[in-house]
């Protein structure tokens, strides 16, 4: 488990990375070259938080959309302590239920879910409705690059 430092750490670590990356103009939606570079920074910066990581991870869940039946998918990246999960990652960029079903039900102590796409507006409120008792950190990544400091001069 991380710690509540540690989290905001990551949280704000995770912005910093989707910024970056939206300035280095990476396209793509699904599997591309946005989605890739971020899976792979993910799993190198699981080592500053003391984690093993891995991509692309088989998780089983059960299918909002077919009544409970269970399915495989894949986790975007699972970070781990002794072969225990900590923290699974969701990174899209359109409002998928099931990448929420699968954070939902991840036997992991964090459970986020990196929202680089355009409509917020849906994808706050898809998590207001869906998670009351906020289990899924929501990163939003901004799509342009927001400094984290002001330019008085």
């Amino acid at each position: 488990m991380l710690t509540d430092p540690a989290m905001a750490d990551l949280v704000a670590r995770i912005r910093a990375l989707g910024m970056n990356l939206n300035k280095s103009a990476l396209k793509g939606k699904g599997g591309g070259p946005y989605h890739d570079a971020f899976q792979r920074r993910l799993v190198a910066m699981a080592e500053l938080f003391d984690c093993q990581a891995w991509r692309e991870t088989e998780l089983l869940f059960d299918d909002p959309g077919l009544f409970g039946k269970p399915l495989a998918g894949d986790a975007d990246v699972i970070w781990t302590r002794k072969r225990v999960p900590v923290v699974v990652f969701q990174i899209d960029s359109a409002v998928k239920p099931r990448s929420f079903q699968k954070l939902k039900e991840a036997a992991a102590a964090h459970k986020v879910w990196i929202y680089f796409g355009r409509d917020v507006w849906g994808f706050r409120t898809f998590l207001q409705k869906n998670d009351p008792n906020r289990e899924v950190v929501p990163v939003i990544i901004p799509p342009t690059f927001i400094p984290s400091f002001s330019d008085d001069a």
